[in-house]
């Protein structure tokens, strides 16, 4: 109330100039003033409005996939102002970037402040090997990318380890890995099997006793390492096609190697095939 009078006498009861209102009132605030002579001076009614501070629900901390976007709605669309840590106003704001984003909510001068944490997944932390595997014929690699919630590979296949041989055969191998979130990572590699796949033959077959054979063999190396063995009537066993001077029926046993190609663990791949020389009395 106004200073400068004897007496004051307000709805409440109190008698004081001033008063303490209720954060909730019920009622219109009234007061009565008395002047020096006794004399009511005045009368006079106060209303007391008391805002309301906004209840903001941001929801719990969320994870995204990487190239996503997450959408927060802080309150209701009318009557308060929103301002969010980034700059976006309203009471919506979406989101693409990790980080704590806050939002300031003001009814009138009432109020109130949230945060939430949002995550990035870039999906499993796969790998299946280097970019590129070299492996023989003989060989296998096993393709295992490590934990995730699912597979894809690009066979069709489902399965969390594939093995890759010489049946697979050489190309790209590509796995798509799944989070438990639906975040997807990929990986790949390729793969070179290098398959001699050599063939021996001899001829005049079979051979008449007394003659010499013609041993050859035939491979896809591309730089080609011969050696025949047994070495008996051989006249140079690490030829493609070395001369058999026998007087018996013998088996030779030729190994391929192919120096034009080594494999991941730094060996060149070997080959063999049998053949036998059947020598037949005159």
């Amino acid at each position: 109330a106004p200073a400068g009078y004897s007496s004051y006498l307000w709805s409440t009861g109190a008698t004081t100039q001033s008063i303490i209102v209720s954060s909730n009132p019920t009622n219109p605030y009234y007061y009565q003033v008395v002047d020096q002579n006794s004399c009511n001076a005045f009368s006079d009614t106060i209303i007391v409005s008391v805002g309301q501070t906004p209840v903001l629900v941001l929801g719990n901390d969320t994870t995204i996939c990487n190239g996503a976007s997450v959408t927060v709605t802080a309150g209701p669309s009318t009557g308060i102002n929103y301002v969010w840590s980034d700059g976006q106003t309203g009471p919506t704001a979406t989101f693409s970037t990790s980080g704590i984003f806050t939002v300031l909510a003001d009814n009138n001068g009432c109020e109130a402040r949230d945060s939430i944490q949002v995550g990035i997944s870039n999906g499993p932390a796969i790998n299946i090997g280097p970019d590129e595997i070299n492996i023989c014929c003989d060989q296998s690699v096993v393709l295992s990318p490590g934990p995730a919630a699912s597979y894809s590979w690009q066979d069709g296949s489902r399965a969390s380890t594939i093995i890759v041989n010489k049946n697979s055969g050489s190309g790209m191998y590509t796995v798509a890995a799944t989070d438990a979130l639906g975040c997807v990572s990929n990986d790949t590699t390729y793969i070179t099997i290098n398959c001699l796949d050599p063939i021996a033959t001899y001829t005049p077959e079979p051979l008449p006793q007394g003659d010499t054979a013609l041993l050859a063999v035939s491979s896809a190396a591309t730089q080609p390492v011969y050696s025949w063995t047994p070495t008996t009537g051989l006249n140079d066993p690490t030829n493609a096609r070395p001369l058999a001077a026998i007087d018996s029926t013998t088996t030779y046993v030729v190994g391929v190697t192919d120096q034009g190609f080594i494999n991941s663990n730094g060996d060149y791949c070997t080959e063999y095939d049998t053949i036998t020389v059947i020598v037949i009395p005159p």
